[in-house]
């Protein structure tokens, strides 16, 4: 079973200036400094950055609904992001998988 959990709003993508420098620098140093400026996102108590996100070229359908990349969050669920058209924003969702 599969359940999707997420609220449909919209999110601003974070700057590099906004994830603690400690983070930064045990989490993110392998991005190229271009990289480290812009595409964050912290969810769940966790930063991630799109670069770290498997990609699908035609999107990943769930529940009728297409995201554009996803990373597992641990054994039994993975967030989904959807970017927005404008390439500043996206909606995140959990998928949690039950047997």
């Amino acid at each position: 079973m599969v359940k999707v959990i997420g609220n449909n709003n919209r999110r601003e993508f974070l700057r590099g200036s906004d994830v603690p420098s400690i983070v930064m620098k045990e989490e993110f140093a392998h991005l190229a400094w271009k990289q480290k400026k812009f595409g964050f996102i912290h969810y769940k108590g966790k930063w991630f950055h799109l670069a770290d996100m498997k990609k699908q070229f035609r999107g990943i359908l769930v529940r009728g609904k297409r995201w554009d990349r996803y990373i597992g969050l641990n054994e039994h669920e993975t967030a989904l992001v959807k970017i927005g058209r404008d390439g500043y924003s996206y909606t995140i969702a959990t998928m949690i998988w039950r047997r």
